[in-house]
Formats: structure tokens, C-alpha cells, sequence
């Protein structure tokens, strides 16, 4: 998701679900990583926050395009 005009992507989200009677969103991001906390922290930030900017703008479409997630 986050497609770079010169090609390629930002980012790729493990599982992402919609749950619409209680209109909850999930990304999960498993991993059986060994780095520190501290590294996985790191990465797993940059993961969420491109979900957060992506997620309803490349994957959930029909959403609207203006609701935002925690």
C-alpha cells in the first residue's frame, strides 16, 4: 500500500480486518522477529502508522474516505 510514483510501495500490512456492526478496524502485524524491543518498536511504528495513513485509502475503499481509527 502507499504506492511511490517512481514504482514500488510503502509499506505491505499482514492482516487487516473490518468488523462493521461495531465499526472496528484491526492490523495485525504477527511476527516472530528476535531484534530488541527497542528495534521492534521501531519498526512496528513505521508499520502502524503507514496502516493508519493507507488502510481506508488503498484497501478498505468503500469506507469513507474522511473516517479515521485509533
Amino acid at each position: 500500500m502507499g504506492r511511490f510514483p517512481h514504482g514500488g510501495y510503502e509499506s505491505e500490512l499482514d492482516i487487516v480486518a473490518y468488523q462493521p456492526i461495531q465499526n472496528h478496524l484491526f492490523h495485525i502485524e504477527p511476527s516472530t522477529d528476535a531484534r530488541s524491543w527497542e528495534k521492534r518498536e521501531v519498526f512496528f511504528r513505521k508499520k502502524f502508522d503507514a496502516g493508519k495513513k493507507y488502510i481506508i485509502e488503498d484497501i478498505l475503499t468503500w469506507l469513507p474516505h474522511n473516517k479515521t481509527f485509533d
